[in-house]
């Protein structure tokens, strides 16, 4: 047990000096032989994810605090604690958080592989600094198989 919370520690990733959110990586693809990884998302009120898709996982939130609004496929949903949103490969979605107090979910992506995509976001805000330039985000997201919608 007490591995486990060391190797969990360890893999701790707050996006750095992002204003709005952060990110824990609970699991890795190494934890889970691929199948899968878990991490737990933060969000301050106000933050807004504009719409996109992935392109190589499935994700599941599973909202632990706070309330959510996604945009999924054109449908608001409003989801609470206890909620859970399924957003297959390939479904345009965004979200946003609502109230006056931190959201958090977990958020499970399938197959693993998703989950160092806050570590390099992060890398590349310590680089660049917020905003990210365009070309840099884009650089990411391509390799990470992100459509953001223009």
């Amino acid at each position: 047990m007490s591995q486990l919370a060391d190797h969990t520690m360890l893999l701790e990733c707050p996006i750095a000096n992002a204003p709005h959110s952060q990110v824990a990586v609970k699991l890795t693809g190494s934890d889970t032989d691929g199948a899968f990884s878990l991490v737990e998302y933060t969000s301050l009120p106000g933050t807004d994810v504009m719409q996109h898709m992935h392109t190589r996982e499935d994700k599941t939130f599973i909202i632990q605090a706070g309330v959510f609004e996604f945009l999924i496929n054109g449908e608001t949903i409003i989801a609470k604690a206890g909620a859970t949103i399924d957003l297959p490969m390939g479904v345009r979605h965004g979200f946003r958080t609502l109230g006056t107090s931190p959201c958090v979910a977990l958020i499970v992506a399938a197959p693993a592989g998703f989950e160092y995509y806050f570590h390099d976001f992060s890398d590349a805000i310590q680089q660049f600094g917020l905003p990210l330039p365009a070309a840099a985000l884009a650089q990411l997201n391509q390799a990470y198989g992100i459509i953001f919608e223009e």
